[in-house]
């Protein structure tokens, strides 16, 4: 399948994959099977990894600078009705 017979492909991607490949001195099919042979290879060598590194890297490689300042989202109000509210000095016994 080429890449022009990919549905919903965006002009722009296809036009900087073709750059790519045309840089790399490739025809476009040879230049996606070595991209997609070099994400097939770099899964393969993560999946020997625990999965729990790998979610503790990704959590302090992100960076949430652009969160520090949103406000956090309001707190319940009106406690679940269903709950009975222990928080008073009752005597619940």
């Amino acid at each position: 399948m080429s890449i022009v017979q990919i549905r919903g492909l965006d002009e722009e991607v296809k036009a900087e994959l073709q750059r790519q490949a045309k840089a790399e001195g490739r025809s476009l099919n040879s230049y996606l099977k070595r991209v997609l042979s070099d994400v097939a290879e770099t899964f393969r060598s993560q999946k020997s990894e625990p999965r729990s590194q790998n979610l503790v890297e990704l959590l302090n490689r992100t960076d949430t600078s652009d969160y520090d300042d949103l406000p956090l989202p309001p707190r319940e109000i009106h406690p679940n009705p269903h709950i009975p509210d222990f928080s008073e000095d009752e005597d619940i016994w």
